[in-house]
């Protein structure tokens, strides 16, 4: 069996001489996602991880900027010049919704327009890294995640209006990690915000070898038509990791409403006595993972193992959690930390392994800053972790007719 340790190393590059890279922060992210973003932010310095944020350790030194008498954001310069060729700003677009989305503006604008006091912009390139954005909502999204009265209509309107005010207020570059749908991606792209989807597949391919959860018996399970382009993605990995036949199967979701899943009927594959692997990138209500659990326990599945990029957890989530234990074959649940995971998790009764993806979405912002995402996308070094979603209905289509 290939070790992970075989595949790409995300090692730290250098800047090229004569480049000028920034880091912006908000003290706003910092209060909600804390442990996250300053983590973030030390694995954004290019030669190493920084042992502190206050500015000793930085090469690049610790310099706030003010506009207009505000201080609500500070950069991380590499040079003394006041013209960086590119700010990357970590941000989430995550409830509080309207003071995510302001923190946001405030730093882009105040690095990208000119100012009364400044000639020029400090920069004509700003980089978002989003490790979570909120586009999908459901009715087990909490309230002050809503922001469209029908519910079908949401992720769209959510989603153009992000790319619209991210465009109008200087932003330039976005990378998103696994977002929903690839009509999302598509208002990023129309409204000229070039952007570069990363998945979380490799770090879920590298947890399910090292726990043994991956052999010549399992197969990687798509929940839904949604979810097959990630499945198909993950089972390719594990596959040329580990030199054996995983298979895969597809899901179809019969739904009584939005959000209410009535049962799932197989329409691919046939996981039947074997293991299988359950990828996906929200995890909301933990609906889905309930009815996917009943159904591969219809099939006589020995385990089910779910991956989940983004652990939201809300709705009746603890409620459906303790249902599908109770089928007894969910071992493990692995979510990576795009959001912040609580450690009085431990009450459920399914253990909750949390991946780290820091290091990745540095790495890749650091890539980008220093080339472009035009090139980044095409480097084959980075197929594994670049994944831009398609619509489901073609990804489907294809593989039925194969």
């Amino acid at each position: 069996m290939a070790s992970p340790d075989s595949e790409l190393r995300l090692e730290q590059q250098h800047i090229p001489e004569g480049s000028r890279i920034s880091v912006a922060y908000h003290p706003g992210f910092g209060r909600y996602y804390h442990e996250f973003y300053s983590q973030l932010l030390r694995h954004l310095y290019f030669d190493g991880p920084a042992e502190s944020l206050d500015g000793k350790h930085f090469p690049i030194g610790f310099a706030k900027h003010q506009v207009d008498d505000a201080d609500f954001y500070a950069a991380l310069d590499h040079s003394n010049s006041r013209h960086p060729d590119c700010i990357i700003a970590p941000v989430w677009f995550a409830p509080p919704m309207d003071k995510s989305l302001f923190h946001i503006l405030e730093m882009a604008s105040a690095f990208t327009a000119r100012h009364s006091n400044t000639e020029f912009p400090l920069t004509n390139r700003f980089l978002c890294v989003f490790p979570y954005a909120e586009l999908r909502q459901d009715r087990n999204s909490p309230i002050d995640m809503r922001t469209y009265w029908r519910e079908e209509a949401s992720e769209s309107v959510t989603a153009q209006m992000l790319a619209n005010t991210l465009k109008a207020n200087g932003v330039t570059e976005a990378i998103l990690l696994e977002p929903h749908s690839s009509q999302a991606v598509d208002y990023f792209d129309a409204v000229g915000i070039n952007t570069l989807c990363l998945t979380a597949a490799p770090i879920f391919a590298d947890w399910l070898i090292i726990n043994n959860h991956a052999d010549s018996n399992t197969d990687v399970v798509a929940l839904d038509e949604g979810s097959a382009q990630k499945c198909i993605h993950l089972q390719t990995i594990l596959c040329r990791r580990t030199n054996l036949p995983i298979g895969l199967s597809v899901l179809r979701k019969l739904r009584s409403g939005h959000s209410e899943v009535d049962k799932e009927t197989l329409i691919y594959g046939n996981p039947k006595g074997r293991k299988t692997i359950i990828f996906d990138d929200i995890g909301a209500s933990f609906e889905s993972i309930l009815r996917t659990g009943e159904a591969l326990v219809q099939y006589e599945c020995l385990q089910v193992v779910p991956c989940l990029t983004h652990g939201v957890f809300a709705g009746k989530y603890v409620e459906n959690i303790v249902r599908a234990a109770s089928k007894g074959v969910i071992p493990r649940v692995a979510v990576t930390n795009s959001l912040p995971q609580s450690d009085s998790a431990n009450f459920l009764p399914l253990g909750i392994d949390v991946l780290p993806i820091e290091q990745m979405l540095a790495f890749f912002a650091r890539e980008v800053a220093i080339r472009s995402i035009a090139e980044v996308k095409t480097d084959l070094r980075y197929q594994d972790y670049i994944l831009t979603p398609r619509p489901k209905g073609e990804v489907v289509t294809e593989l039925l007719t194969q």
